[in-house]
């Protein structure tokens, strides 16, 4: 599309002027709801004006309501009109998708992107006016209609971010006040994450593929490889932490709602494990990953 110039282009005398439009038919009388049915189901049609505008005729019960008949005639004729609209609504959630997944862009391709991106519109259409939660299928989707096992754990930790990024912000869990505790008290402690943390397993190293892709460096083999991811945001930062399989046991237990002194103790007798779960706990509250 042009864009329109706000300044018109002087005309030379001899240079035709526009003529009006010739006035077309009246339109078709369509109820707010009904028309927006309609609308709706022409650009979100994955196969064409034509199937898009036998179906919106059929979905609100109208054999009279084609497109001719409902869209007002202008500079440019009604079925390029609603075509530029339906163009314009892919292309609007293909930029969605890049914009939440932009290192799975990077590791299928463009085009490759872009034609599973189609898919997923056409398997999803946008139901909603905010596109904030538009993404939230595509980590799924790949996995099971694409086959995309790595591009979807890669996914996953981009939608974790940006669901870390879009939480509710949280009064911070505060360490001085543990300190009036006695230590018997400790054990008991039950702590609620915060809203902007997220505990990832995943069957693929994306978050090394990710930070790798981040800083410019060599990109790593697309290889099987079981990880755990932290998401978290403290303050207005983003932050992503790799976790051995020990430390990542005891979040999930901590975040599932287990006392302090059950997720410690079900971790069994790792050497040092007492002084390693106060560093992993310090950390972990100081980077606001606990609320209370």
């Amino acid at each position: 599309m042009e864009r329109a110039s706000a300044t018109p282009a002087p005309q030379s005398p001899q240079s035709p002027q526009p003529t009006a439009a010739t006035p077309a038919a009246a339109p078709v009388g369509l109820r707010l709801a009904d028309f927006q049915r309609w609308f709706q189901t022409i650009i979100t049609n994955p196969d064409g004006l034509g199937p898009g505008a036998a179906a919106a005729r059929a979905a609100v019960g109208r054999d009279d309501a084609s497109i001719a008949a409902v869209v007002t005639r202008g500079h440019l004729d009604p079925a390029v009109r609603m075509e530029v609209y339906r163009n314009a609504y892919h292309l609007r959630l293909i930029e969605c998708l890049a914009d939440d997944f932009p290192a799975v862009q990077e590791l299928l391709g463009k085009d490759r992107f872009t034609r599973i991106a189609r898919a997923y519109i056409t398997a999803f259409p946008s139901r909603q006016p905010n596109l904030n939660r538009y993404s939230i299928r595509f980590p799924d989707f790949l996995a099971a209609e694409s086959r995309q096992a790595f591009a979807a754990d890669l996914a996953r930790l981009e939608w974790a971010m940006i669901e870390a990024i879009h939480a509710a912000p949280a009064e911070p869990f505060d360490l001085a006040a543990l300190q009036t505790l006695d230590p018997d008290q400790w054990a008991e402690l039950r702590l609620r994450p915060a809203p902007a943390s997220r505990l990832l397993d995943l069957a693929h190293p994306a978050n090394a593929w990710f930070q790798a892709w981040r800083a410019g460096q060599p990109l790593p083999p697309a290889r099987k490889g079981r990880s755990f991811v932290l998401v978290y945001r403290a303050g207005e930062r983003l932050w992503r932490m790799d976790l051995t399989p020990l430390t990542a046991d005891l979040l999930r237990r901590l975040f599932a709602g287990e006392t302090l002194g059950a997720a410690i103790s079900a971790l069994g007798d790792a050497p040092d494990l007492a002084p390693r779960v106060i560093r992993w706990f310090r950390e972990w509250v100081a980077g606001g990953v606990f609320t209370r």
